[in-house]
């Protein structure tokens, strides 16, 4: 979790693919950590906990949507399809506002 923190502070991305059960720091407070510089960024969860209640977890951590261990690949091709629009479109907001705050 921790080095996902970092990777992320250290090159923004799109979307973010986020396994929930990491040593030092779990996807859970990975995700917050992440959320709290960059709410807008889609972040998914990983996992192998497949009740109603790990999915309830997932959500209420910030993560925008739930996928269980083994990825199925038509299920991961929908998310990228779903997620990385959003993710791509709000990462280019966020450039320009920067340029303009910048420039201006």
């Amino acid at each position: 979790g921790r080095e996902a923190v970092d990777t992320f502070r250290a090159q923004r991305h799109a979307l973010v693919f986020m396994d929930c059960q990491m040593p030092v720091m779990d996807g859970y407070q990975a995700t917050g950590e992440i959320k709290r510089e960059h709410a807008t960024v889609p972040i998914i969860a990983l996992t192998g906990h497949a009740l109603p209640s790990d999915r309830a977890q997932c959500l209420a951590a910030g993560m925008a949507d739930y996928m269980t261990k083994p990825l199925r690949t038509a299920h991961l091709k929908a998310a990228l399809e779903r997620w990385a629009r959003v993710g791509i479109a709000q990462l280019r907001t966020d450039l320009a506002s920067a340029s303009e705050s910048v420039g201006g």
